[in-house]
């Protein structure tokens, strides 16, 4: 197992737009207090402050054999998988589009995180611009500033663009019917030595299916667990691993960046879900910076910034007594309120 060390030195560049007409100022430290702010949980201290709800699962992933890549992790037959499904952000409504999973790979003898979202881009392309994007949205005398967050997202390009590629998307119907996407660029390495820039995707066998708006309208804040349940049992659970290669004028220091034309992908293997498992997973952090041989890491500003972030709040949940567990089943069928 290689863990890729980071650091947060650089992590503090000046803002691109301004707040409160003052330039703004990030860390990964402050952008951890920001979200513990905006979704920290007084009565839950443990659980996470983003992606908050959440479930487990248990899979099984099986590596193409003599694919194009040099990476010896995928030299097994068969490696564990350990998987977190969740919402974006603070989100309890199954009605929202944004998707999570963040995955284990665990070989015989090295690891593989993945963190990944439902969408092949991000909202911010610095650290600054990922501070500023929560921060607009901390409540003030209890109300959320909604003219601000208009007027800030009209002026930063990469808030604007990804409103309006939200807009493109639908609501997928369960979690496995929805595409996950890795956002940073990472550099493999061929079977000659070369390394190349390439972002991944893990697509449902049965494709990505959304609701019908009359779907949407009829259903309840959450479906999204029978759904997914519904689909493990119909055998229906699995996923394709395909690596897309950068092309020469392709961004690969930007998350913001869609590639776009067409693009020479391999295939890596395929992930079968084999149980959903409550919340066994729950209390653990998935850190992107897990990368096995072969695989080097991303180059964006945003990659060190988050891998901290998530250093820290694990560190704060671990310093903190036990709770009493949250009922999933509850919370999947709406009968505890957020």
């Amino acid at each position: 197992m290689r863990m890729i060390r980071y650091s947060c030195l650089g992590l503090a560049l000046f803002a691109s737009a301004t707040f409160a007409n003052e330039p703004e100022h990030y860390t990964a430290q402050t952008i951890a207090e920001i979200l513990t702010e905006l979704n920290g949980d007084p009565n839950h201290p443990k659980s996470k402050v983003n992606h908050t709800k959440g479930w487990c699962a248990t899979g099984e992933f099986v590596p193409v054999q003599d694919s194009e890549l040099n990476v010896p992790l995928f030299n097994q037959e068969k490696i564990p998988v350990q998987i977190r499904y969740s919402l974006g952000g603070n989100n309890w409504s199954d009605k929202s589009k944004t998707r999570g999973m963040a995955l284990r790979l665990q070989g015989n003898d090295e690891v593989w995180t993945q963190v990944m979202l439902s969408s092949p881009i991000n909202f911010a392309k610095t650290v600054d611009d990922f501070g500023l994007f929560f921060k607009i949205r901390l409540p003030k005398d209890g109300k959320v500033d909604q003219e601000l967050i208009q007027k800030v997202t009209e002026e930063i390009p990469s808030f604007r663009d990804f409103a309006e590629f939200r807009k493109t998307v639908g609501v997928t119907k369960s979690l496995t019917k929805t595409a996950f996407y890795s956002v940073h660029t990472f550099w493999f390495e061929l079977k000659d030595g070369t390394k190349v820039a390439a972002r991944w995707y893990w697509q449902p066998e049965k494709g990505v299916q959304d609701l019908s708006e009359e779907e949407l309208a009829n259903t309840s804040d959450n479906f999204l667990l029978k759904n997914s349940l519904q689909d493990l049992e119909n055998g229906e659970a699995s996923y394709t691993l395909y690596l897309t290669f950068a092309n020469p004028e392709d961004k690969t220091d930007d998350t913001t960046a869609l590639w776009q034309g067409e693009h020479h992908e391999i295939e890596l293997g395929k992930l079968t879900i084999t149980s959903y498992d409550d919340l066994s997973c729950d209390s653990e952090v998935y850190f992107p910076a897990q990368i096995p041989k072969g695989v080097s890491p991303p180059q964006d500003p945003l990659f060190d910034a988050r891998n901290t972030a998530y250093a820290i709040k694990f560190g704060q949940r671990a310093g903190l007594p036990d709770e009493m567990p949250r009922d999933l089943e509850k919370e999947a069928q709406g009968e505890i309120s957020h």
